[in-house]
């Protein structure tokens, strides 16, 4: 049945799946595979597990690890809900969830730390197995919801997070909003910052973007197309106050504008209040005449910027990843 989920007590051979199958990874990759990991349930021991190998591949360019993952039986998933993830998974003989990801992605640090805290931590290693065997008994267990996650996917969120809080996992990072837990989250924001109902309805048709540090919902943006085929502005952008000093607007902003320009964007603008133009020029970003705020519907109030220098951006824990 294929909406079935099957979890199964931790076993040994898993560690030598994942060996054999990183030597054929590398195999066919060659220099283009700088690191892989054993990650997800399969590599803590003692946890129950779908029998799935999660591995993780880090590359300098994923696009050129395409054809060398498909010519060892791949099949391309897509990006899910993150950005600059690459999804594979290998159906016949060993199954494999492959996610691969550019150098320095905070994703990469969230599975490795996240499966260290669980193999030395017993007692939430067997609240995480126990969760999974709860949820499987549940009704909706099985059934997707609009975000295209099942009910048993869903009903990990929270024990996740509190998992991330606890191993002490504060990387900036960004998400496409999917799933309800993450609605709840966008929509107390957005009341917050003071969004009104027309903002908050064009949110719920064009899923906004989730700035995150940690596990914890921080701020939101939304991408919108320019006029000329081509071009992005990242608009509607509301960051909340209780940042550390290093990390601002402009560090998610930085995330978000390289992946685009990876993905499918020629330009990418910014849409700002006036008094917001000498912030942004600080990293680079100046008024541009190339297209006016008319064009595309947007607020007289507003401003579009574009970046003409290149400004590094720093972290404070890493410099700005994915370069």
């Amino acid at each position: 049945m294929e909406n079935r989920i099957e979890v199964v007590p931790f076993c040994d051979h898993w560690a030598k799946d994942f060996e054999q199958e990183a030597k054929r990874i590398r195999e066919s990759l060659g220099r283009g595979c700088h690191q892989i990991y054993h990650v997800g349930s399969t590599s803590i021991l003692g946890v129950w597990a779908k029998p799935i190998i999660d591995i993780i591949v880090v590359t300098a360019n994923p696009s050129a690890c395409f054809e060398g993952l498909q010519d060892i039986g791949y099949r391309y998933k897509g990006e899910y809900n993150i950005p600059s993830h690459h999804g594979f998974n290998k159906r016949e003989g060993r199954e494999v969830n492959l996610h691969l990801y550019p150098e320095g992605h905070p994703e990469i640090e969230l599975n490795l730390m996240f499966c260290e805290f669980l193999r030395t931590h017993r007692e939430q290693r067997d609240q995480y197995s126990g969760l999974k065997k709860d949820l499987l008994a549940k009704s909706d267990a099985f059934e997707k919801g609009s975000g295209g996650f099942r009910g048993y996917t869903l009903g990990k969120y929270e024990f996740i997070k509190k998992i991330l809080d606890q191993c002490g996992f504060k990387r900036p990072r960004i998400l496409h909003c999917t799933h309800r837990e993450e609605w709840k989250a966008v929509r107390a924001l957005r009341e917050s910052f003071g969004h009104d109902s027309k903002q908050r309805e064009e949110a719920e048709e064009n899923p906004p973007m989730l700035w995150c540090l940690g596990s914890s919902i921080k701020g939101i943006a939304q991408v919108i197309s320019g006029p000329m085929e081509g071009d992005r502005i990242i608009t509607s952008m509301a960051l909340m106050e209780d940042m550390p000093s290093h990390l601002g607007k402009w560090t998610y902003v930085a995330m978000m504008e390289k992946w685009l320009r990876d993905t499918s964007a020629k330009r990418v603008f910014l849409s700002v209040l006036p008094e917001e133009i000498s912030l942004w020029g600080n990293h680079g970003y100046e008024r541009t005449q190339k297209i006016h705020s008319d064009a595309y519907g947007q607020s007289e109030e507003k401003v579009l910027l574009e970046k003409t220098s290149d400004v590094k951006v720093k972290l404070g824990i890493k410099d700005i990843v994915y370069e």
